[in-house]
């Protein structure tokens, strides 16, 4: 991704095989019903992540596309050509994943200073 200090596309293949249980990139590919090959060149940065493959990891993991395109360090507010990438990456869109864990490392040791608490009502 052009002009994006933080594009980082093999966080989300990572993301997606912990999230998923899977071992490696031919199982991630036959999940999200891609080619290997498309994962290979994701991961190399040699292809891009393409809405339609978003879209599969979103309905696989149920985590939104802001999300997504968060792990792969994706931080624009729209994906139009004019969309500029932010010097600081936002991290509040991934506090949105279940454990601190599930965090890219760069998003980590901000989670505890940064995530605000919820508080569940009943």
């Amino acid at each position: 991704m052009k002009n994006n200090p933080h594009y980082a596309p093999e966080n989300l293949l990572n993301m997606l095989q912990q999230l998923l249980g899977l071992r490696n990139d031919a199982h991630l590919a036959d999940r999200l019903g891609v080619e290997p090959s498309q994962i290979c060149k994701i991961r190399h940065r040699k292809g891009v992540v393409s809405g339609a493959f978003l879209i599969n990891a979103h309905e696989e993991t149920g985590l939104s596309i802001g999300v997504l395109r968060g792990l792969m360090g994706d931080y624009r507010e729209s994906t139009a050509a004019s969309a500029k990438h932010p010097e600081e990456p936002p991290l509040h869109c991934l506090h949105q994943l279940n454990h601190p864990s599930m965090l890219p490392a760069f998003a980590r040791a901000s989670t505890t200073a940064r995530a605000p608490q919820q508080q569940h009502h009943a």
